[in-house]
């Protein structure tokens, strides 16, 4: 494809404008969402139906750019380029779709514990790493109650429930709630970024480890808590307070 066609810098720019249209979309309805959740799933078919216009841009200007003279390529060529965008617009519509926005998560109550030091400590961890605190708060208290003392079946250790492989990892001593906390933190901050900010596999990969969730996903993809334990499902339903 020549960048100096015409048809494909038209095509671009349309691209172009299209996308910042999309972000400055997505910047107003953020902080709207803060006070209306439910606005989330409603907001994610328009910005599907930008995205879809974007993608139509794209392939106007690469089959125009193609033939060079900007003459009118054909309605297969143009099917054919269609139909292979058409699976990258439906995992993103999908992703808007059923995804909350973290936004949403900074509504949910934060328990009481008998460690409200630890909460503070957590709070402030989670807010470092770019967390949402209410969310991370919310597993600690799943994970521990934010005992530093507390043990599991399993051999997991102290108030962040790590394994003693899992603590060695990370370098911390999991029997120190300072260090614990940071380093749950920091996990989950890891978990995110690979999940591509999804907090259901972030919190299922913290559960039950993040090569099972990814296998998960390639297994299943949109139902891949199908293939993840009970319990792990359970958990991630009660920090995000999922089905309440």
């Amino acid at each position: 494809m020549q960048l100096t066609s015409p048809p494909v810098l038209i095509g671009l720019v349309v691209a172009v404008f299209l996308f910042f249209f999309v972000v400055s979309r997505g910047r107003s309805s953020s902080s709207a969402s803060m006070l209306h959740p439910a606005r989330q799933k409603r907001s994610g078919c328009g910005s599907g139906t930008i995205v879809l216009l974007i993608l139509l841009a794209l392939i106007g200007a690469f089959l125009f750019g193609r033939s060079g003279t900007g003459l009118p390529f054909s309605l297969s060529s143009l099917t054919n380029a269609l139909a292979s965008s058409q699976h990258a617009l439906t995992v993103l519509q999908a992703s808007i779709s059923q995804q909350p926005s973290s936004s949403a998560y900074q509504l949910l109550p934060i328990p009481k514990t008998a460690y409200p030091q630890y909460v503070a400590l957590a709070q402030k961890d989670a807010k470092a790493m770019g967390l949402v605190p209410a969310v991370f708060i919310r597993q600690i208290n799943q994970e521990s109650g934010f005992d530093p003392n507390a043990s599991g079946a399993a051999g997991e250790i102290g108030i962040a429930q790590f394994m003693p492989d899992t603590a060695r990892s990370l370098g911390v001593n999991a029997h120190n709630p300072e260090a614990a906390l940071n380093g749950a933190a920091h996990l989950m901050a890891s978990y995110l970024h690979t999940f591509h900010g999804d907090y259901e596999q972030a919190l299922a990969a913290y559960n039950a480890g993040g090569k099972r969730v990814q296998d998960a996903i390639a297994k299943d993809g949109a139902n891949w808590k199908q293939n993840i334990p009970l319990s792990t499902q359970h958990y991630i339903a009660i920090i995000l307070n999922e089905g309440a």
